[in-house]
């Protein structure tokens, strides 16, 4: 199985799981601040979706990702494990471990610029009461 069936499973596993909670598109696509129009362009494997907006989807449907992928959600029905052997899967997750690891790189070096700006800032302040 490569990623992008991968993906399409996922896809269709947590439109199956929205649907069975009741949950509208346009309910998820409030929660997620995207339009309706947005969210179904995922639902419909028009777009790609990035791990953070998946996160998010799963939040919204108060599921973790061990849950989808390992079937251990109460509503049943999550088959994306099916026909995939042990080296796809593994593949996958570190191709997924491999993007939360640049996001967590990202974010440390935006947590940085902030701090070095927050410092300037000071530094100018003190400039400015003397």
């Amino acid at each position: 199985m490569d990623a992008e069936l991968f993906q399409r499973e996922i896809i269709d596993s947590l439109k199956s799981i929205r649907i069975k909670k009741g949950y509208s598109q346009l309910y998820i696509s409030e929660k997620l601040n995207i339009s309706q129009s947005n969210y179904n362009k995922i639902e419909n494997h028009q777009v790609s979706v990035k791990l953070l907006l998946l996160l998010k989807i799963l939040d919204c449907l108060n599921i973790s990702f061990q849950q989808l992928i390992t079937k251990e959600d109460s509503e049943g029905s999550l088959n994306v494990t099916t026909g995939s052997n042990n080296n796809d899967r593994e593949e996958i997750l570190l191709g997924i471990i491999k993007e939360l690891n640049e996001q967590i790189r990202l974010l440390r070096e935006s947590r940085k610029r902030r701090g070095e700006r927050i410092t300037q800032l000071k530094e100018d302040l003190k400039k400015v009461k003397i």
